[in-house]
């Protein structure tokens, strides 16, 4: 519980995260790995703050475990899609978040920019396009749904699409940065 309420619970920023966060989150996640090691919650939470600490391999071994634990559990399937995608494996990630989403179909909007993310890496753009188009939709005012909306739009050479993409951003977001 300590690790949600210290790293996952934050809202969704990867900017907003502080070392000293990461640090208190992956404490408690250790903690609760130690006291329960066959726990797949406390794995998954465990191998998504390795994620954020840039440490693949251990965010790889902990998230698998996780996801052997309990192999139903969509979850930890969506998290090691994400740091296979942070890890630059964006095949073997687009692979873990189709299994994610045909465990868990009801997944929250963010996921769809997320899951866009390593398409627009490979160069595969239309499932790109089609992810964050939904995302925006969905969630009009989430700045992520609208960067990774720009960037597919700027790989597939819509050039206006990705205009009107970072426009959008700069009305959710004025402060937006790059």
């Amino acid at each position: 519980a300590d690790a949600l309420i210290h790293f996952y619970l934050f809202p969704y920023n990867e900017h907003q995260l502080t070392l000293p966060q990461l640090q208190r989150a992956r404490a408690a996640a250790e903690k609760a790995v130690a006291l329960a090691p066959d726990d797949a919650l406390a794995q998954a939470m465990l191998g998504f703050i390795l994620m954020w600490a840039r440490e693949h391999d251990a965010s790889f071994e902990a998230l698998r475990k996780a996801v052997s634990l309990n192999p139903s559990e969509a979850g930890a399937h969506r998290w090691l899609a994400a740091a296979l995608y942070f890890a630059g494996l964006n095949r073997e990630s687009i692979e873990v978040g189709e299994r994610a989403d045909r465990l868990d179909p009801f997944y929250p909007a963010l996921v769809l920019a997320l899951r866009s993310r390593p398409y627009t890496m490979l160069g595969d753009f239309e499932p790109a396009l089609r992810l964050t188009s939904t995302c925006t939709e969905r969630l009009p005012k989430l700045s992520t749904c609208h960067v990774d909306r720009a960037a597919a739009a700027a790989g597939a050479g819509l050039d206006d699409e990705a205009r009107a993409a970072a426009k959008r951003l700069l009305e959710v977001n004025p402060r937006f940065t790059i």
